[in-house]
């Protein structure tokens, strides 16, 4: 080892000076982009100020946060404030530091219970990530990092400053193409495969083997843990709707229709159907929603100005707004014969409450008895007015006036919903045995490809309905016009990268600005750098943000027909720009180059993957260090809800008690698991790539999946509430992503071995590569389908449990088939590996009520000065419909509440 020492310290790479790096690429890189940041961290002491600024930003966020959490639960613990909530013990701890260990403490298990599945499974990736970098953290400083440092002097696998090929070449050095005997016919052109080959270099190897070997293991026991906990959470929900409903989609036209499906299911094939429901053309609905809904909104603006919110003076004690209500909605009609049957609130209110019903005889309610007089006859409160024309003299009161307009649209409305709809070529058919359902969906049912497609049904509230009756030819175009998008995105996202950074450079700006601020700036050389250095990545930070809006509506936009899976697509999307935008722009600064590079040689595309990666070791774990000290901990205040609260209590006015409605369920955060999976795939895929080369990040990747994992367990416990559960497809992706990182890291060291010319080792990574591919095929065949369906033996055996419990409730029921049976522990058993939950059946409402006939849990119950908040908000997918949760799968549009 002293002679490689020796051999080494007249080597080009030991005397590179620092600033020659990056000189390699023909491009020049998009101005705050991470090559020009990395560029930037070349000079200067930069990990002790990342650190110390890392450290300070998640310190403070972290302390904030605890001081803040028992101060403020409705921001910071929203989930407690929902209807039916029972806390659990890990809810009660109101100390500074005292919610730490409780959170870490809860079970895997209890928060299947209490959350759900998709929940669970989050927190198993963040496990595996962090046990996965954790004990690779503890085998690379034990063993790799006193071997690189005798060898290069410092913790890290390469020499500090290497050379760029092409700078090797323009100072007249040769430069070998290491992987060209890889693709060349002749056999004298093999180099000495044993050449170069030290106790160094094999270390290497042997980490790259120990690493990937040991990721494909906590692959594999992850995914047995989810296909584990997967039946668990449907055995103890299936007897639910959504759990024995199957969604068929291109039915032939015979079968179009209720009445032929159902026979087709229960008499044909016998099977019992509980319901079945043909999805109908309601577009022509949709726009008298539309205007029913502005004339709503309108009317209950009218009403705020003239009477205030909360209501003043003496209107307040003549104001009795359920009959005001009722005079609104419960109009005389020219179709209805006066009737005088209801005449209790309580009467008064279910009517209010209650959607049409296609088979009431009376095709709208009728006005109830009210027992005191209108607001309008007894108040001396001044009434609104304008003028319904520009040049109208006379002005008309604008309260009437809007009630006339809601009452014509409210009566459109009523009767095109009892009106017949055109049916669709989607349905769904709801079975009484859970098991039957399970059967049905894994075969063919009909002798023409591409017809009856049956699968199981997403959740009422997962449906994004209005993609259901998207045309099969509209479908085509519209992800075409997707994939384009996409593609000119990925491929040309320098370009508007460019624009905004050139846009916000330091030049652009003093154009814009007068001559004295100008002098101002240039007096202050802080302010001056921090125009010249923040503003350009601050375009890059923007652009980020911005992003997964713009994919989101991509992915909407190609008709997928469930939120979840317009999700996964998102995830999916995200990863990918990520992965070209922060990763291999050290490889080629824009995706067609990347692209044309490895069409035309891959070997030197993978020499150029191990020449350029290892110069950008420095922002990279500058990278991990910011988002692991920084970005988790600043997860925890809710920053960008209290930003999009903040900007609608700006903008929106808060006249109305619907718009302090809306104000105070924006607490309520959504689960987006579409945003928070690719940027911790990112930062798995940068600690495993320079895992060898540079091991300190490892240390920062196990801190960020640590964090992570703290941090999210807190948040899907006290803060998330996901309406409806996809059964953890995210998992069988995100395995895939992990997948696609490990083979990035084997190329990256199959392309380092070879520009060091060590071929033998080098040609012994490409077998690694081959076996990890077939292992993450083997995991996606085998465990696949086990992750999708559930086992007919654990069905027969829940099918068995229920008869023995027949005397029990429904949420009795579920309660005891959380627990899972003896046969189900395994080795790999959650139930043998996690530990005994003490979780009661009141603590488990949020995550059963969902499944419930009527479930109210969408929104934050509470009266307040400003509203009364007594009904769910409006849906965001038809405007003007309560998002009630109804767990039957009729169209929302002709049925749920208005």
């Amino acid at each position: 080892m002293g002679s490689r020492m020796n051999s080494t310290s007249s080597n080009p790479l030991m005397e590179f000076h620092p600033t020659h790096l990056f000189n390699q690429s023909d491009e020049s890189a998009p101005p705050g982009s991470p090559v020009d940041r990395n560029n930037r961290l070349k000079h200067g002491n930069w990990f002790e100020t990342q650190l110390v600024l890392s450290l300070a930003i998640g310190s403070l966020a972290f302390l904030t946060f605890c001081y803040s959490r028992a101060r403020s639960t409705l921001t910071f613990a929203p989930r407690t404030h929902l209807s039916s909530f029972s806390p659990h013990p890990v809810h009660l701890k109101s100390g500074f530091f005292s919610w730490i260990l409780p959170t870490l403490k809860t079970s895997e298990h209890t928060v299947l219970q209490i959350v759900g599945l998709d929940a669970v499974v989050l927190l198993y990736f963040f496990k595996l990530g962090f046990f996965y970098f954790l004990t690779c953290t503890i085998f690379a400083f034990l063993f790799l990092v006193p071997i690189n440092i005798h060898e290069n002097g410092t913790t890290e696998g390469v020499p500090p400053d290497p050379p760029s090929p092409k700078l090797l070449r323009s100072l007249g050095e040769q430069v070998a193409q290491p992987l060209n005997f890889l693709f060349s016919d002749d056999k004298y052109n093999w180099p000495d495969l044993t050449k170069n080959v030290t106790l160094y270099h094999c270390v290497h190897l042997g980490f790259t083997y120990f690493f990937s070997l040991l990721l494909l293991r906590f692959l594999k026991i992850t995914y047995l843990r989810f296909i584990d906990t997967k039946p668990i959470f449907s055995l103890a929900h299936h007897s639910s709707v959504p759990l024995r409903t199957l969604i068929i989609e291109n039915l032939p036209l015979h079968l179009q229709n209720d009445e032929a499906l159902f026979e087709y299911f229960n008499d044909l094939l016998r099977f019992k159907v509980e319901s079945v429901n043909v999805v109908r053309d309601v577009s022509g609905l949709v726009p008298l929603l539309s205007r029913r809904t502005k004339a709503l909104i309108n009317l209950e603006e009218a009403w705020a100005k003239w009477l205030g919110n909360p209501v003043r003076g003496e209107a307040a004690l003549n104001y009795h707004p359920e009959e005001e209500l009722a005079r609104i909605v419960y109009h005389p009609r020219d179709d209805q014969t006066p009737n005088s049957d209801l005449t209790s609130s309580s009467n008064l209110n279910t009517s209010l409450r209650s959607p049409a019903n296609p088979h009431d005889p009376t095709p709208f309610p009728v006005q109830p008895t009210l027992p005191h007089p209108s607001l309008k006859q007894v108040s001396t409160l001044p009434r609104p007015t304008f003028r319904p024309y520009w040049f109208s003299r006379k002005k008309v009161d604008l309260i009437d006036h809007l009630t006339a307009e809601f009452q014509q649209a409210d009566d459109l409305v009523r009767r095109r919903r009892k009106g017949n709809f055109r049916c669709h070529s989607i349905g769904f058919v709801t079975f009484k045995s859970f098991m039957d359902a399970q059967t049905l969906c894994q075969v063919n049912h009909w002798p023409k490809p591409g017809q009856a497609i049956i699968s199981l049904a997403p959740e009422p509230r997962d449906i994004y309905w209005s993609n259901l009756t998207i045309p099969r030819w509209s479908l085509k175009v519209r992800n075409a016009i997707a994939l384009l998008s996409i593609a000119a995105l990925y491929g040309f996202w320098a370009t508007p990268v460019t624009f905004l950074a050139n846009w916000m450079s330091y030049d652009t700006l003093v154009s814009l600005l007068s001559p004295k601020l100008i002098q101002w700036i240039e007096k202050s050389p802080t302010i001056k750098a921090l125009i010249q250095n923040s503003l350009p990545t601050l375009a890059i930070i923007i652009f980020n943000a911005l992003l997964p809006l713009l994919l989101d509506w991509l992915s909407t936009m190609q008709g997928f027909k469930a939120k979840s899976l317009i999700e996964y697509s998102l995830m999916k999307k995200y990863h990918l720009f990520l992965l070209i935008t922060v990763f291999f722009i050290f490889v080629a600064v824009s995706t067609v180059s990347l692209l044309r590079d490895l069409r035309d040689n891959p070997a030197q595309f993978i020499d150029k993957i191990a020449s350029s990666l290892p110069g950008a070791r420095d922002f990279f774990i500058s990278y991990l260090m910011l988002q692991s000290l920084a970005i988790i901990p600043l997860q925890l205040l809710q920053l960008p809800g209290q930003l999009s609260r903040f900007f609608y209590r700006l903008f929106s006015g808060l006249h109305t008690p619907r718009r302090h409605s809306e104000l105070k369920n924006m607490h309520l955060e959504v689960l987006s698991l579409g945003t928070i999976y690719p940027q911790a795939l990112l930062v798995f895929t940068i600690g495993i790539t320079y895992s060898v080369i540079a091991p300190m990040i490892l240390v920062f990747g196990t801190i960020y999946f640590g964090m992570a994992y703290l941090v999210y367990k807190y948040k899907v416990l006290n803060v998330y509430y996901r309406a409806f559960e996809s059964q953890g497809q995210a998992w069988p992706i995100a395995c895939n992503r992990i997948g696609w990182a490990l083979i990035i890291f084997q190329v990256f060291m199959l392309g380092l071995l070879s520009l060091r010319q060590v071929f033998l080792l080098s040609t012994l990574v490409i077998p690694l590569i081959l076996y990890t591919i077939q292992q993450l095929i083997r995991l996606e065949s085998v465990y696949g389908r086990h992750s999708q369906f559930t086992s007919l033996s654990q069905l027969r055996e829940a099918q068995r449990k229920e008869d023995e419990d027949d005397g029990l409730g429904e949420e009795d029921r579920i309660e005891s088939t959380l627990r899972p049976s003896p046969s189900h522990r395994t080795k790999f058993s959650s139930a043998s590996r996690l530990r005994k939950s003490s979780v009661t059946q009141s603590q488990t409402n949020l995550n059963v009520k969902r499944y419930n006939h009527k479930d109210e849990t969408l929104f934050i119950p509470g009266e307040t000065e400003f509203t009364d908040n007594s009904e769910p908000p409006m849906s965001t997918v038809y405007w003007g419909i309560l998002d009630t949760g109804t767990n039957r799968y009729a169209h929302p549009a002709s049925e749920n509440l208005l």
